[in-house]
């Protein structure tokens, strides 16, 4: 988008901004500036199973028109381009071996269920993939997911179905530090068991009992 004033700071981009109505569903916002006038700003929200693939870009609109207005100030903007996207997040492990196929990307299960993000993973995957083939002939010897992720992910999708509302109290917990490094490494799930008690330890008592619901 284009806008008539300068408003952005190409220096400074936004990540998980919350500052949207949680009442649809739960949400947030990036702005990655190209430069004063201009930036890329993209509306997320997290939708029930079963209406997923249910566009709903008038929704989206107002929502974006309503950040665009309330936080950034702007009301006099061009768009001059406009994309959407529906993307599956799920917490099961995938059984990736077809016969003689092996599924990548989406249809393995790369695409991390709390972020929502995917290259690290793919970039990850292709290099045990190239190694497999190498070493084995094959493209099937790659290590397994690791168990406790895949249940913090489930953990996360099953707060943002239940109490949407408490997504923003995670992610300001868990990025309330002087580094967001110990965060980017645990979400590219390369952290340790204590590194990531550590991280736990502020993090909302709501997201305990979420964990607590799927263990019975």
């Amino acid at each position: 988008m284009r806008t008539a004033e300068p408003v952005f700071d190409s220096a400074v981009p936004t990540f998980f901004d919350f500052r949207t109505s949680q009442n649809r569903a739960a949400s947030f916002v990036y702005v990655l500036p190209r430069g004063p006038r201009e930036a890329l700003v993209e509306y997320t929200s997290f939708a029930p199973p079963h209406t997923r693939g249910v566009a709903r870009p008038k929704e989206q609109r107002t929502a974006l028109r309503e950040y665009l207005a309330t936080i950034l100030g702007v009301r006099e903007y061009a768009v001059t381009r406009e994309e959407s996207a529906s993307l599956p997040l799920s917490a099961s492990a995938v059984d990736r071996r077809r016969g003689s196929i092996l599924a990548i990307g989406t249809k393995a299960g790369l695409v991390k269920a709390s972020t929502g993000y995917a290259f690290q993973h793919i970039q990850a995957d292709s290099a045990a993939i190239a190694e497999s083939l190498a070493c084995q002939g094959h493209p099937f010897d790659l290590p397994k997911p690791e168990a406790r992720h895949l249940l913090f992910d489930a953990t996360l999708l099953d707060v943002v179905a239940r109490d949407p509302g408490q997504l923003e109290r995670i992610f300001a917990a868990l990025f309330d530090r002087s580094s967001a490094e110990p965060v980017l490494r645990f979400l590219d799930e390369e952290s340790s068991l204590p590194q990531e008690g550590k991280l736990f330890a502020r993090l909302p008592s709501s997201l305990y009992s979420a964990v607590g619901r799927r263990h019975r």
